[in-house]
């Protein structure tokens, strides 16, 4: 968890006897890359442009660990049986191909945590900074990702509560009103 990663790339660049447990840490680290290659190889198998894909790679890799929160919140309501709205993918009231999603309006309710995630993305920020000081290299693309996917994701939904009109009702369903 990315909370963890500063007093871990303390700990690394202040004790020499956790190099082994951080070898391991970092085979663990590159096992995680099975994802990024699986969405490569699917491309590859649909797709004549797939190497165009590449680029989209760490923005896929970067919206997964932003969206991290929102999961976890998700996955701690459920287990604790709390109902809720799902608020994160816009309904544009689309009835046809021809219905376009351009012109309308979309907006998602401020929660904490959107706050939490521009907070974590700020704290692996100065991570990725220390990781570079420290030249604890093998550990910054992620932490790059961690910080670029977090603010990203939380900046967004701020955007969205603050400076969007709420979404027009899709085929017949009640918007629901905002949360605060």
């Amino acid at each position: 968890p990315p909370v963890m990663t500063m007093p871990a790339l303390a700990l690394h660049d202040r004790v020499p006897e956790v190099e082994g447990a951080f070898r391991w840490a970092t085979i663990l680290i590159i096992a995680s890359l099975g994802h990024p290659f699986l969405y490569l190889y699917s491309q590859s198998r649909i797709r004549k442009d797939w190497p165009r894909q590449i680029a989209m790679v760490p923005i896929m890799i970067a919206m997964g660990m932003g969206i991290a929160l929102n999961n976890v919140r998700a996955i701690l309501e459920a287990l604790l049986g709390v109902r809720s709205d799902f608020n994160r993918t816009p309904k544009y009231d689309l009835k046809t191909r021809s219905d376009g999603w351009k012109n309308k309006k979309y907006r998602v309710p401020s929660t904490w945590i959107a706050a939490l995630e521009i907070g974590l993305g700020l704290y692996t920020g100065v991570a990725t900074t220390y990781s570079v000081l420290s030249a604890q290299y093998l550990v910054t693309p992620f932490l790059f990702l961690y910080s670029a996917g977090f603010l990203y994701v939380g900046i967004t939904s701020l955007w969205h509560a603050r400076f969007r009109e709420l979404p027009r009702p899709a085929a017949g369903l009640p918007v629901p009103a905002p949360r605060t």
